[in-house]
């Protein structure tokens, strides 16, 4: 097949100007021809690439797109933070009944009403970051407010330093609360800013060790601090609590050094604006000018109901904001599973403190271990998902 209408013209000469071929294409020339139907067919693989991106100049500058190294901070910072966070939590509830003596009522309404406050404060740590001071900013400061609240706790949980155990103790639960929940929305939003367009699959692999580092942190925790807290003698006590909450307050503070540390390296996005704030005033506005009837100026009644804040908002703001409500009701069952979930760390634990942990001669199975099974699983099955039942689709397996 010829390239052009010239090239076919050239065709039949070349045929019959090889001497002993009787009118039939030599072998060289056969292929020749099969070669460079062959480039035509198969173009190099750079301008394949390049016609699916615009140009060889952009699957060039893609291809040396280097995964950065530097997302080993954040990383390192939400493993340490993680193990402070869940070694704390895990100890907390006993912590409550033997220390203050509370009751087990009383222990669980505590407990759950911290671990409330610190997933309702995500709420306000987003909107700080993305409307006012940036994400880094925000991890930064609030992780100061998170490692004081930690520091709090210890002091409180040793009474020869005469601080007021239960006043100092929750003042630092709730800061802990602010600090958590602040970051909570922030860390691994952050580390997926540092990948740029092209690097997609990069930012897959990261959400994926990301959420590994989580529960590998609380795996660790969850098996460690238990430890320090009925078998480490301290204080004229066989137990240590100040040991159990003085850990992971040494590693969130070494988290914090972490996150500075990279700081150099970092892609800061500028804040884009209160997202949060902003769709709740176009909904709060359509639903009021809905209630008064009000339509905009020149337009007809609306036929969905978020078009009577039209006259505020743009039409592909409110058409995102369409897309998004269907979403929400995915998350209506949700309470249900968490409510059962978060047990674990409260009734569930308190029960295994009634129960029998002896496992062998030489091993008891702690009542506040009994956690550590959700970390276990999840570290098996991450890798058995990215690898086995959802792999790269890039990729094919023999």
């Amino acid at each position: 097949m010829a390239e052009s209408d010239e090239e076919y013209e050239q065709l039949p000469r070349q045929r019959t100007s090889r001497p002993g071929t009787s009118g039939k294409m030599s072998s060289d020339f056969i292929m020749k021809e099969l070669s460079r139907i062959s480039k035509k067919s198969n173009p190099p693989l750079s301008s394949a690439k390049a016609s699916s991106f615009g140009d060889a100049e952009s699957v060039r500058t893609r291809s040396s797109l280097k995964y950065p190294w530097y997302i080993i901070f954040i990383l390192g910072n939400e493993l340490c933070e993680r193990f402070a966070f869940y070694g704390m939590k895990t100890v907390l509830t006993l912590y409550f009944t033997e220390v203050f003596l509370w009751s087990d009522s009383n222990a669980t309404t505590i407990y759950h009403a911290f671990m409330v406050f610190s997933y309702f404060t995500p709420i306000f740590g987003a909107m700080l970051a993305d409307g006012y001071i940036g994400k880094f900013s925000t991890i930064f400061s609030l992780s100061l407010v998170y490692v004081a609240g930690l520091i709090l706790m210890t002091l409180a949980s040793v009474p020869p330093l005469g601080l007021h155990p239960i006043a100092g103790f929750v003042s630092g639960l709730l800061l802990v609360a602010v600090g958590t929940g602040g970051i909570k929305p922030c860390v691994v939003s952050y580390g997926g800013d540092q990948f740029v367009e092209g690097q997609e699959r990069y930012r897959e692999q990261f959400f994926s060790v990301f959420y590994f580092c989580i529960n590998a942190g609380s795996l660790v925790s969850t098996f460690v601090t238990p430890i320090l807290r009925s078998d480490l003698p301290c204080l004229g006590k066989d137990g240590c609590y100040p040991a159990a909450f003085g850990l992971p307050a040494a590693l969130l503070a070494i988290a914090v050094v972490l996150f500075v540390v990279g700081r150099p390296f970092y892609r800061n996005l500028a804040p884009s604006g209160n997202i949060l704030g902003k769709v709740l005033m176009a909904v709060g506005g359509a639903i009021v000018n809905r209630i008064r009837k009000r339509v905009p100026p020149g337009q007809a009644p609306p036929e969905h109901w978020l078009d009577y804040a039209s006259d505020k908002y743009s039409k592909s703001f409110l058409h995102d904001i369409k897309q998004i409500l269907p979403v929400l009701k995915l998350f209506l069952p949700l309470p249900i599973f968490w409510t059962l979930f978060d047990q674990k760390g409260s009734r569930w634990t308190l029960q295994a403190n009634k129960m029998d942990g002896r496992v062998t001669e030489t091993f008891y199975w702690k009542p506040d271990q009994v956690q550590i099974f959700n970390p276990v699983l999840i570290l098996i099955l991450v890798p058995i998902f990215e690898t086995i039942i959802f792999p790269d689709p890039g990729t094919t397996r023999n």
